[in-house]
């Protein structure tokens, strides 16, 4: 059974973020990034569940899992919930940056 994907406006923002990061870094890269990334995204069609539960899960109570995106060094995690068939995508967040407060998450 396949999965619906939607992507909430904060992910949308934090994905043009990084791409234009990504961008002064490296114009052709940043499209390879973005192109990996939402193949990464709507892999989340088949078996969300086979991804991790993000820490965040603890403060949020409910059920938060991570879907990890590598590209260069640079790993960021795709955050998402499941809701009956559809994988709503919350937020991408580099790694090395802090875990996610809950008013962060909508």
């Amino acid at each position: 059974m396949e999965f619906e994907v939607e992507i909430a406006e904060p992910a949308e923002q934090d994905i043009e973020e990084a791409y234009l990061w990504f961008y002064e870094q490296d114009p052709n890269g940043a499209d390879r990034w973005y192109r990996g990334l939402r193949r990464a995204i709507m892999s989340l069609r088949q078996l969300p569940r086979r991804c991790s539960i993000a820490p965040e899960t603890r403060d949020l109570n409910r059920e938060v899992r991570q879907l990890l995106y590598v590209r260069r060094r640079q790993m960021y995690r795709i955050l998402y919930e499941i809701r009956g068939q559809t994988v709503f995508v919350l937020r991408l967040r580099h790694t090395a940056r802090a875990y996610l407060d809950p008013g962060e998450i909508g």
